[in-house]
């Protein structure tokens, strides 16, 4: 029983093989013939994939071989026809294409290895040849960033190129240099019109632009030493006319726009020293008759003008007096004096004592206008 079954068991797998091989069989004859077909129909692609599987020992084997060949054959030369004529409408991209994808069916054929190699040369020199054109042409035309853009577009296409990289960097030289005299001829006519701030806002600009340089490093130490110049000018006119409050804002403005600038601290230090203080907020009398204070807003009128910051002494008969001591700390007093409004139709006297000593009186009408008078306390 047992020799039976393996007897069984030996015809199943003889069988087996049969049929395998049989169907082998077939599916080659039915590749050879899809092959064929594909040929005729100029389907080169498919024909060799339908040859390709027809197995070694196969009786096709060599018939398919031949046919491969073939098949290979015209199915480079309508590659190689197709890439030249990319070529000749200058597609070089559109031709790499095509041989790189028949490289993926004929790995190993030396002649579309060549083929691909020249037009990738042919390329690289046809991109070169095209971006310093255009480059040269833009930079005619004052547009140094368009030019740096289509060379830095081809290099992003082929690499790096000896070439393009030269043209980039006269290129780039080119753009700060004409950044560079613009900003600079631009600043010397905003500071022709005293227009400093501007002058160095066009002039940080280009900084920004294209970043450290000395020449503009140098006209910005220039414009902001022209700018304190200016100031200068401004605040000592300011003062000449004793426009204090206004001798003070331009420095405090200047300040704000160079803050580290020790010129601009110094005179900001002597309009200080020069503007005058109202004497009482420095001071206050110490013996006083008849005296009434007008601080904290509290105003009083003369000639129909309102004051503050300042003292009447009284409208009666009897003196009035205010002393103060300034232990020598000032060097003139000037003041506004007059006939308080509104105080009755005498005439009064002001008599004005240094060191118990008599420097100037006036006679102040009830009809007068109030003036301004100036002590020398030296």
């Amino acid at each position: 029983a047992l020799a039976e079954k393996e007897k069984s068991v030996l015809n199943t797998s003889i069988a087996n093989e049969k049929v395998s091989l049989l169907s082998t069989l077939y599916s080659a004859a039915s590749a050879y013939e899809t092959a064929e077909q594909q040929m005729n129909s100029g389907n080169y692609v498919d024909a060799i994939t339908q040859l390709d599987q027809i197995p070694e020992g196969s009786d096709l084997y060599d018939d398919a071989q031949q046919k491969m060949a073939e098949a290979s054959a015209a199915y480079k030369t309508s590659v190689l026809e197709q890439a030249n004529a990319y070529v000749q409408s200058e597609n070089y991209p559109g031709a790499i294409s095509v041989i790189e994808y028949a490289l993926t069916i004929l790995p190993d054929d030396a002649e579309l290895q060549n083929e691909l190699g020249e037009l990738q040369t042919a390329h690289h020199a046809s991109v070169v040849s095209a971006a310093l054109s255009e480059s040269t042409a833009l930079q005619s035309r004052g547009d140094y960033t368009g030019a740096m853009r289509v060379l830095s577009d081809a290099m992003n296409a082929i690499g790096e190129d000896a070439q393009l990289q030269a043209a980039y960097a006269t290129c780039e030289r080119l753009y700060k240099d004409s950044v560079v005299t613009t900003a600079i001829a631009e600043s010397n006519e905003l500071q022709g019109r005293n227009e400093y701030i501007e002058a160095m806002r066009v002039l940080q600009d280009a900084v920004t632009a294209v970043g450290d340089d000395a020449r503009l490093t140098a006209e910005l130490n220039k414009c902001e030493d022209n700018y304190v110049d200016y100031v200068s000018i401004e605040v000592h006119a300011c003062l000449d006319e004793d426009r204090f409050e206004d001798a003070m804002h331009i420095v405090d403005e200047a300040i704000i726009n160079f803050p580290s600038n020790m010129q601009l601290r110094q005179l900001k230090s002597e309009v200080e020293s020069q503007t005058p203080k109202y004497l009482l907020d420095v001071n206050h009398p110490y013996e006083t008759q008849g005296y009434t204070e007008y601080t904290d807003g509290r105003k009083f009128n003369m000639g129909g003008q309102e004051y503050s910051k300042g003292f009447t002494l009284a409208r009666y008969n009897y003196s009035a007096y205010a002393i103060f001591n300034l232990n020598g700390q000032y060097n003139y007093l000037s003041m506004v004096i007059g006939h308080i409004d509104g105080s009755g139709d005498a005439d009064k006297t002001v008599t004005i004592y240094l060191d118990g000593i008599i420097v100037a009186e006036y006679t102040i009408g009830f009809k007068d206008l109030p003036i301004k008078i100036t002590i020398d306390l030296n």
